[in-house]
């Protein structure tokens, strides 16, 4: 078709697409934005290095979304659990220090 996209996706909530479009598809290309209703702006032009080895003339444009983003949401997060000192003694622990000779105030006391 002639034309790339040039800004990373997923758009973020304040970044507008640009693409990049060789001049010579340029029109056709502008045509069927418009026809959509999107208004594309020119920002720059500069030659583009092609895989044929040629350089071609192409212009940068930007499209303007107005409306919110739907939110990405990483949920590779892994939640981590505070500790807190109200934890009670493993019953297995207990029996252990029982088993040992100590009595209940020791075990509290080691804890």
């Amino acid at each position: 078709m002639g034309a790339w996209v040039i800004t990373a996706l997923p758009l973020g909530d304040n970044t507008n697409l640009r693409f990049q479009v060789l001049d010579a598809h340029a029109e056709p290309i502008l045509a069927a934005l418009r026809e959509g209703e999107w208004e594309a702006k020119r920002i720059s032009t500069g030659p583009r290095f092609c895989l044929s080895y040629k350089t071609e003339p192409a212009s940068v444009y930007e499209v303007a979304f107005p409306m919110p983003r739907t939110p990405v949401w990483n949920d590779r997060v892994v939640q981590a659990e505070l500790a807190t000192g109200d934890k009670k003694p493993d019953t297995e622990a207990e029996l252990i220090l029982k088993s040992l000779g100590y009595n209940d105030e020791t075990t509290q006391s080691a804890h």
